[in-house]
């Protein structure tokens, strides 16, 4: 899992000094523990570390305000304008493009009371919920919630598998700092939000950590990773590796030759 003992270290300024140490140390060690039982956790940072050694960056990002948990994205599903800069900081404006799972998305709502509190609209999320099943409905001939749930629990083949609500979370840095968080959807043209909160955190670095393979030239779409680095040479060695099968498929094969030219026609001939 890791090679460390702990994957934070934590200083409390509250207590005596040798209390401090002690508390530090316990504080420590739970957050430590926290991280490694969430299951998730070994998942999402191997892919991210596969995105930034490979792509240039593995982005974690955190879909609200209140979740410690980060998520993962591609690196080409973070969107930014070209010339953008590297540093997170001075970006003014990104968008992180999203799938969700139906009931992952419908357990945001299950609540709807809270969900509206918090800028869930909830009659929209459901409508994405909808579509994402069953793609040729219309809001003159839908059903209520209810309707579809059911064929849901009992796995309707018509329902179909593997639907997903295609999102994009909209990140704007207000004049003010800070970060104002939308959510439409991407696979249909809309002009209402899934979820929209003004100012939701703080500054755009928490919402969005882009673990960079490297600087570039200070700009976003200029860093790349060891992909874009060894891809020449990995065609190179592909082709050799062709070369290598084709010449023991030959070796391994039956191989007549004539003893002379005058036969060798007299076959072809015949």
């Amino acid at each position: 899992m890791v090679e460390v003992p702990l994957l934070v270290n934590i200083q409390t300024g509250f207590g005596t000094a040798t209390e401090r140490g002690d508390w530090s140390q316990i504080i420590s060690e739970e957050m430590h523990r926290t991280i490694t039982k969430w299951k998730s956790w070994d998942e999402i940072i191997q892919f991210s570390q596969f995105q930034m050694l490979v792509f240039g960056g593995g982005p974690l990002y955190f879909p609200d305000g209140v979740d410690w948990r980060p998520d993962c994205v591609k690196y080409s599903d973070v969107l930014l304008e070209d010339g953008a800069s590297s540093r997170i900081e001075r970006v003014e404006g990104l968008v992180l493009l999203k799938d969700y799972v139906p009931s992952e998305l419908y357990k945001k709502i299950r609540d709807k009371a809270a969900a509206e509190a918090i800028g869930w609209d909830v009659g929209e999320v459901e409508w994405g919920i909808i579509q994402s099943k069953f793609p040729g409905s219309t809001p003159q001939d839908a059903r209520v919630i209810e309707w579809y749930q059911q064929k849901f629990k009992n796995a309707d083949m018509f329902c179909g598998e593997g639907a997903a609500v295609r999102s994009a979370h909209v990140l704007v840095a207000e004049f003010d700092g800070m970060v104002s968080h939308h959510i439409v959807r991407s696979d249909q043209s809309r002009n209402k939000f899934m979820y929209s909160k003004l100012n939701v955190f703080e500054s755009m670095e928490d919402v969005i950590v882009p673990f960079q393979f490297d600087i570039g030239d200070g700009t976003w779409h200029s860093i790349h990773g060891l992909g874009n680095a060894i891809f020449p040479y990995v065609e190179v060695f592909n082709r050799l590796r062709c070369k290598e099968v084709d010449g023991a498929m030959i070796a391994a094969s039956v191989l007549l030759q004539s003893a002379d030219s005058t036969k060798m026609q007299a076959s072809t001939a015949c």
